[in-house]
C-alpha cells in the first residue's frame, strides 16, 4: 500500500478524526467531502451545516490564519510522549471565523474549549 507521504498530513489527518469524534458526542454529525475544497469538515446539527477548517498543532500556538471560506476553525493541540500520542490529552478549541478576520490574537481559552455551550454559540449565533 502507498505510504503517508508526511508527518504534516499524519498529524493534519489525526487532527480531522479527532474533531470529528468529539463532535459525534455532542449529537454532530462530520465527514470530509468528497472533494477537497479547503473545507476538513462540513458538520450538520439539527438543520444547521457549518464548514470546519481543522488546524493541528503539538504546541499551544495560533496558527497562520486560513484564506479559505468556512465557518468554524478548530484548533488541535497534540500531546505526544516518545512520538507517540496521547488522545485523551489532546486539546480542541474552537473559533468563529468572524473572530479570526478581525485580527484578534485568539486565545488557548476556556471559552473556546469544546463544549456543548461553545458549540451551541457557534452553531446557532
Amino acid at each position: 500500500m502507498n505510504p503517508i507521504n508526511t508527518q504534516n498530513i499524519k498529524i493534519g489527518l489525526i487532527g480531522e478524526l479527532l474533531v470529528q469524534l468529539n463532535l459525534l458526542q455532542y449529537g454532530i454529525q462530520a465527514a470530509p467531502p468528497l472533494i477537497d475544497t479547503g473545507n476538513d469538515l462540513i458538520a450538520i446539527h439539527n438543520n444547521v451545516i457549518k464548514a470546519i477548517q481543522v488546524k493541528t498543532t503539538k504546541i499551544k500556538r495560533f496558527p497562520i490564519k486560513p484564506k479559505r471560506m468556512y465557518h468554524i476553525l478548530a484548533v488541535v493541540v497534540l500531546t505526544t510522549i516518545d512520538e507517540k500520542f496521547i488522545w485523551e490529552k489532546a486539546q480542541i478549541y474552537l473559533y468563529n471565523k468572524n473572530e479570526i478576520d478581525q485580527d484578534q490574537k485568539p486565545k488557548f481559552d476556556e471559552n473556546h474549549i469544546i463544549s456543548e455551550k461553545t458549540l451551541n454559540f457557534l452553531f446557532y449565533n
